[in-house]
Formats: C-alpha cells, sequence, structure tokens
C-alpha cells in the first residue's frame, strides 16, 4: 500500500467517525465527477478504435465485392463471347443443312422428272444423278470441313 491510499484510508476512518455517511455520499459525488472527464475520454477513445476497426473491416469488404465484382463482369463477358460462337457454329450448321435437304429435294425432283418424261432412258439418267449425288456429297464434305476449321481455328482462317 503506497502512502495516498494509506492517507485516504485514515481520512476515511476518521469522516465516518466524525462526520457521518452523508460526507462519505458527498465525498463519493466529488470523486465521481472529478474522474468523469477521464472516464469520458477513455469511452471516446475506445469508441474510436472500434470505429476504426469497422473501418478497416468495411474497406477490407468493399474491397473483395469489388474484386468479385470484377470478376463475375469478366465470366459475364467470357460467356456472351463463347455463347456468340456457338450461335455461329449452329447457324453453319443449319446452313450446310439446309443446303443438303435443298439439293436432296432437287435431285429427287430431278429423278421424278425424268422417269416421267423418258422412262425408256431410266438406266443412263440414274446414273446421272447418282454422278450428281456423288458430286453432292463432295460438295457438302467439303463444307462441313471448313465448318470444322473454323472451330478448330477461332480466328477463321
Amino acid at each position: 500500500m503506497n502512502g495516498l491510499d494509506a492517507l485516504m484510508d485514515g481520512l476515511m476512518g476518521q469522516l465516518l467517525g466524525t462526520v457521518g455517511f452523508g460526507s462519505i455520499i458527498a465525498l463519493a459525488i466529488v470523486t465521481f465527477l472529478r474522474s468523469r472527464p477521464e472516464i469520458i475520454r477513455i469511452r471516446t477513445e475506445g469508441d474510436a478504435a472500434v470505429r476504426d476497426d469497422l473501418r478497416e473491416r468495411l474497406k477490407l469488404i468493399e474491397d473483395r465485392a469489388d474484386k468479385l465484382q470484377e470478376r463475375m463482369d469478366e465470366m459475364r463477358e467470357s460467356h456472351k463471347r463463347e455463347m456468340e460462337a456457338v450461335r455461329k457454329q449452329h447457324a453453319a450448321e443449319m446452313s450446310v443443312m439446309r443446303h443438303r435437304l435443298n439439293n436432296e429435294t432437287q435431285t429427287l425432283d430431278t429423278l421424278l422428272m425424268m422417269i416421267r418424261t423418258s422412262p425408256e432412258r431410266l438406266a443412263a439418267n440414274v446414273e446421272a444423278i447418282e454422278a450428281q449425288r456423288a458430286n453432292q456429297k463432295q460438295q457438302i464434305a467439303a463444307e462441313k470441313g471448313a465448318l470444322h476449321r473454323t472451330d478448330d481455328d477461332p480466328s477463321g482462317s
């Protein structure tokens, strides 16, 4: 116990004996009022430290959210590019299919017309149609090959 504490204990003992309980309450109020500015300072500094900590955490969260937003934007753009490439691929495939269907329809119509107009030359006509179909198959294979080269080489060359 230091000297100030001993003095305070001695004073408190004398006060209790001579002055009474009301004086003790008055002394407690005075002590509280004298320490009040220090209590306010400690509370304010503590609140400031908490606010600073919360600001730092909020800044970290905002930075992370910004990075995630950028990543989502990049992913969205990448997805758009991929979907556009898929749409172009499907359009090219549909074009080849339409062309093939038109060729098949034209060949069938030609065969039917030849059968109606000159059934006696049927064997010669069948050979001509088979040659035409072989030529169409080569064209289709070339179109498909060009289509697959486009798939493998995104630059289109």
